[in-house]
């Protein structure tokens, strides 16, 4: 028998040598001015991945985005933030705000992303126009995508997934919420003037875990088709910054108002007219 297992591991070892490789691309864009580089995964594999390849080409290292630096004064209260209870008659939490100690990291806890999630998903409803003005973006509409994923308290992997083409009005979909069932990724279309994207964002870091662009250039040679690559995924990252940049202003200003229309809109299975 051990020698039928060496046999065999010999055997396994030799196949493997003649087999291809198998490839896989990823995009990544990097900002110089900037100063950051726009990965585009949600594998943590292939995140670490990258940081080793961009240190051992450029002798710099990537660290993790940190979405609450995009905030002023509200990036306590955001960090601070729980997940709301949609169940009617129940208490509206309000962190105090304040200022993030200096060494404290400023990724999104979890229960501060599942809130932005559903707040970005009844904002898609009832006012899908709400970046207009903001972060340079113009003439966009926003709404959810077909797909959205639950999970539950304390747990990260998703539980419930609704995937349909009308997810986000689905009664699946608000039941979940009722029931205490937090958003576990934010699927997402947007369309700024013709271009429409849709994207996934998922986990503490606000990263595009995918996107499908839209191809507006018809031809060019590689170096127009990767700018314009580069520009659309620029633009995918200025929507989830700005979106995010909203977000931190209503839990900052009118969070308690905002709960009690989204209660309303989740009970009334409806759009409810944003003032």
């Amino acid at each position: 028998a051990v020698v039928r297992n060496d046999l065999k591991e010999a055997i396994e070892a030799d196949l493997l040598t003649q087999t291809l490789p198998t490839m896989r691309t990823v995009d990544v864009l990097v900002s110089l001015t900037g100063g950051w580089a726009l990965v585009v995964s949600a594998s943590e594999s292939t995140q670490d991945h990258v940081r080793k390849k961009f240190f051992q080409a450029f002798q710099v290292r990537l660290e993790e985005t940190e979405p609450l630096c995009f905030l002023g004064e509200e990036a306590r209260t955001v960090h601070d933030l729980a997940f709301p209870s949609f169940e009617e008659g129940a208490s509206i939490e309000i962190p105090r705000g304040g200022s993030l100690p200096e060494k404290e990291r400023r990724i999104v806890p979890p229960e501060a992303l599942a809130a932005f999630f559903a707040w970005t998903w009844w904002k898609a409803e009832v006012d899908p126009h709400l970046l207009d003005g903001e972060d340079g973006l113009e003439d966009t509409t926003l709404w959810v995508d077909d797909r959205l994923a639950f999970r539950v308290a304390g747990e990260a992997r998703a539980s419930v997934t609704v995937a349909c083409g009308d997810a986000a009005t689905a009664e699946e979909s608000r039941t979940a919420l009722r029931t205490g069932r937090l958003p576990a990724a934010l699927h997402l279309a947007v369309r700024v003037g013709e271009r429409e994207t849709t994207l996934r964002v998922a986990g503490g870091d606000l990263r595009i875990a995918s996107a499908k662009l839209p191809s507006v250039l018809k031809g060019g040679d590689l170096h127009e088709v990767l700018l314009e690559r580069a520009f659309l995924y620029e633009e995918a990252f200025r929507v989830v910054r700005a979106l995010f940049m909203v977000f931190g202003r209503s839990v900052a200003t009118r969070w308690e108002k905002d709960i009690r229309k989204m209660r309303n809109w989740i009970a009334e299975d409806g759009v409810e007219e944003e003032e």
